[in-house]
């Protein structure tokens, strides 16, 4: 029964520490099993409550849970203890615990109060499965969603580096073309210098046939007027003879 009761409280402290998110609100002592008194079970029962039926406390606090239909005598809904007592019992009942009564809260014994902190751990660690289970499927979840985020980055990375391919066979099909281009603008900037050279040369040839032209011409019209002398005198003499 001592291992029992130091297990008991073991837990019960750990989720103290773990509700409170490492800050010890509220402490329980292992007094509070083996000599169990309504001041000290109470608002242990009611912290624990309040973290898992949050809506159940406000409720004792406004004096608002109870109603004609629960109670056979509606004039004592004033009292708080029955209020308590209602509440509490709403609560135990909740994680199975059926035979809560008044006892438990304003006379506890220890055998009770050990068997309603068992129920009350066994409850929280149902809750903490039930949490991991969720952040395990949430987690798998994030893993799924994760991973189909990778296969949609895969497919745009792959498409991007196909894209990037591409472009990169159009930039070296350019840089070929403007190679071809220069190389051809070279050749006939050469043809041109080529063209513009032998333009000269036939410029100057031409130059000389127009003045060798010019001479000859001259030298014919020379010829011309010496054959005309001639014919002249020729004439001159034939009549001469002739007299």
């Amino acid at each position: 029964m001592a291992l029992k009761r130091s297990q008991i409280l073991k837990d019960l402290q750990l989720f103290c520490e773990y509700l409170c998110d490492g800050r010890s609100a509220i402490e329980i002592t292992m007094d509070d099993l083996t000599n169990p008194r309504p001041e000290r079970v109470q608002p242990l029962y009611l912290f624990f409550m309040g973290h898992f039926f949050l809506d159940c406390d406000q409720r004792l606090m406004q004096g608002s849970f109870m109603t004609s239909e629960n109670i056979e005598y509606p004039e004592m809904c004033s009292d708080n203890r029955i209020t308590l007592l209602l509440v509490l019992g709403h609560f135990f009942n909740s994680i199975g615990v059926d035979d809560f009564s008044a006892s438990d809260i304003f006379e506890p014994t220890p055998k009770r109060t050990q068997k309603l902190f068992s129920n009350l751990v066994n409850y929280m660690k149902l809750v903490a499965r039930v949490d991991e289970d969720e952040d395990m499927q949430r987690i798998v979840q994030e893993q799924e969603d994760l991973m189909c985020d990778c296969d949609q980055l895969a497919e745009q990375l792959a498409k991007s580096e196909e894209e990037i391919g591409r472009l990169q066979r159009k930039r070296h099909q350019d840089e070929q073309h403007e190679t071809n281009l220069h190389f051809q603008r070279e050749q006939e900037l050469e043809q041109l210098e080529e063209i513009s050279a032998n333009k000269d040369q036939i410029l100057a040839e031409l130059s000389k046939y127009n003045k060798a032209c010019n001479k000859a011409e001259e030298h014919l019209s020379s010829l011309q007027q010496r054959l005309e002398m001639k014919d002249s005198q020729s004439k001159g003499l034939e009549s001469r003879l002739i007299q």
